[in-house]
């Protein structure tokens, strides 16, 4: 029997830029950043993978942070011809890889749906057991994001001109 899908990778954990503080046991999603807390860090991917609360309080409590606050951002959905004998049976636990299909082949439309995640990990300054030396998180190329942006729709307007070069 394949494995089941949460048993794989955390994809906020994997994508984590930041700060690591001592694991916390209760990590909560908050709505809005929070107003006695330090950013840690933050974590952004795109993923075809349905991800929600529960892998964002998993990474948060991994990385100590007891918030975290996240969005996710609708990119496009694919639509692929996958040969019919690759599909097969997963049992219903884990995806199974799709082949495209080629001319001759049976195949099946095989829908995916793409979205971009981002979150923002805080620890409660309350809690302590910041490194000595805390500075800013580290951030990836594609995370962007700080504290004083504003959310537009979907979109998170930058509060200076990073991109606009």
């Amino acid at each position: 029997m394949a494995a089941p899908l949460a048993a794989c990778s955390n994809p906020f954990l994997t994508s984590y830029q930041g700060l690591r503080c001592p694991p916390v046991n209760t990590a909560q999603i908050a709505t809005q950043p929070p107003t006695d807390a330090t950013l840690l860090g933050t974590s952004d991917f795109v993923t075809e993978v349905a991800v929600g609360d529960v892998e964002a309080i998993q990474a948060a409590e991994r990385v100590g942070a007891n918030i975290v606050q996240w969005d996710r951002a609708f990119l496009r959905k694919d639509v692929v011809l996958a040969r019919d004998e690759v599909l097969g049976d997963s049992g219903g636990d884990a995806p199974m890889p799709v082949e495209p299909a080629t001319a001759g082949d049976s195949a099946t439309a095989v829908e995916g749906t793409w979205y971009r995640i981002h979150a923002r990990f805080w620890r409660s300054n309350a809690l302590g057991g910041f490194p000595a030396v805390a500075s800013e998180p580290r951030r990836s190329s594609a995370s962007t994001l700080r504290d004083d942006d504003t959310l537009v729709g979907a979109f998170f307007r930058p509060s200076d001109d990073r991109f606009n070069d």
